[in-house]
Formats: structure tokens, sequence, C-alpha cells
């Protein structure tokens, strides 16, 4: 519905046969190229066909779905990351892909194994109408299927600013916050502090490695010093002491070679 209005009901009805079609068919016809061709009869004077068309093969985004065979998408690793910058900084864009991956999530953790999902610059995530109305029912969903869902933002404003802003901050009622001398009693207001939190929320962790951690109304501060981990931490290091290998991306077990 992002593009040329609402939906008619012809049109959500020869989508939802389209879908069932889809489903039914051979693998080799699964593909958004057959899937728009059974659109092409709906009585709208070709309008569903149309709008449909810049995702197509030969369309402005028909390089995100509009391809054929294996989706490049899979989980068959214990662990899957992928980059969302370019996605989350394109609207047009961005809901048909989060909308696309996160059911396919759903698909994923229906056997209810423990999984971890985390979503980095979640605030961009959170600030799509789409997940603004799906929000509070997707992660009730995601609690009941055994996922434990990590929102990470660097500031409270993001989160608090963004259309779905009260809605996570009602879910999440696990919070590690770091502290840091920009946060202000008014940045940290939607948090429902305490004083002394909000004291050491307000203070410089330079030097330090200490955070809160916030369950309901318990609190308690950690020191989250990684020094145990000795050479793994220039596999996860996220800085600029350009440790890691300029070869690491070709070679699936780089991290490994750098703890030995």
């Amino acid at each position: 519905e992002n593009e040329g209005g609402r939906l008619s009901p012809e049109q959500c009805q020869a989508l939802n046969d389209a879908v069932q079609a889809n489903a039914a068919a051979d693998r080799r016809l699964q593909n958004f190229e057959q899937f728009r061709s059974q659109l092409r009869a709906t009585d709208d004077n070709g309008d569903l066909y149309q709008r449909l068309g810049q995702w197509d093969r030969t369309g402005q985004f028909g390089w995100l779905f509009g391809g054929k065979g294996r989706d490049p998408l899979y989980f068959d690793s214990r662990v899957t990351a992928f980059d969302l910058t370019e996605l989350f900084d394109n609207k047009a864009i961005r809901t048909a892909w989060l909308s696309y991956v996160f059911r396919r999530v759903e698909r994923l953790v229906e056997d209810e194994a423990p999984t971890l999902l985390v979503v980095d610059e979640a605030w961009k995530l959170l600030d799509d109408p789409y997940f603004e109305r799906r929000l509070k029912d997707w992660m009730l969903t995601m609690r009941k299927k055994n996922v434990a869902v990590v929102l990470m933002t660097q500031r409270v404003s993001h989160i608090a600013n963004s259309a779905a802003g009260n809605a996570i901050l009602e879910s999440a009622v696990t919070r590690l916050m770091y502290p840091s001398t920009s946060n202000t009693e008014a940045e940290l207001a939607p948090l429902n502090l305490t004083a002394p939190e909000g004291v050491f929320l307000q203070m410089s962790n330079v030097g330090n490695h200490l955070v809160l951690f916030k369950s309901g109304d318990d609190s308690v501060v950690l020191d989250f010093a990684l020094g145990a981990l000795g050479k793994g931490i220039d596999v996860l290091g996220g800085g600029r002491g350009n440790k890691a290998p300029s070869t690491w991306r070709d070679t699936p077990d780089f991290q490994m070679k750098m703890l030995q």
C-alpha cells in the first residue's frame, strides 16, 4: 500500500490467490516474475500488475526480489549476519525487505529452539510505520517462541522519538545501559530511572567497563571488562586498531586464526 494508495478488495483477493498458487507451484516457478504474471488478469485496469513491476527482475528494485534459483538469504549456519545500512536508509525498500526477513525469522523459530536475534541501530527499524503497527504482537510472538530479541541503539531519544518508541519501551523489560557524560535527565526520562540510576548513567565511562543492568524494578551495576577473552577482543573489536587481517572477509575461519 506504500505506492499507489490502498488496495481494493479485488486486489487483496488477487494477491491472496497468487500467494496460494505460488506456494503450490513447482520450486522452479516460485519467483517474483511468475508471481507477478498471475496478477495480469486482475480486474483493476492493470494497476496491481504495474505497481509490482518495480520489484520484478527488470524493475528498479529487481535486485531485491527478482532473482531466480536459491534465495541468497538462508539460515543454514548457527550464526547469520547481514549489513542493513543500505536498506535502513532507503525507505522505498526498507518495509518490503524487513517484512520479508522477519517473516522468514518467524518461520525459522517455529521449532522453539533457543534463538538470539540482535538488531543494531534498531531505532531505524522502529521508525517504520509497518513495524509500529506490528511490534507489540511480534515481540510477544518471539518471546513465546523462545527468542531473545536484542535491540541496540546509541541514544534513548532514538527509540523514544521513533514511531514505535512507546511500544518498545513497554516491551523491553530487560535493559543494559552504558553511562555517558552526554546523557541528560531529559534524555533518560523515558526510562523511568531512580535517582541513583540516573546519576550513574550520566557519569563518564572512560577507563572502566561499567554498565547498568535493569530488569523490571531491580537493577545492578556490572563490570563488562573483556580482558579474559585475550586475543578474542581483536575479533570482536570495532575500533580503529587495524588489528584485523586485510583478507578477513575472504577467510571464513579468520577468527580462529587470530586466536592462535
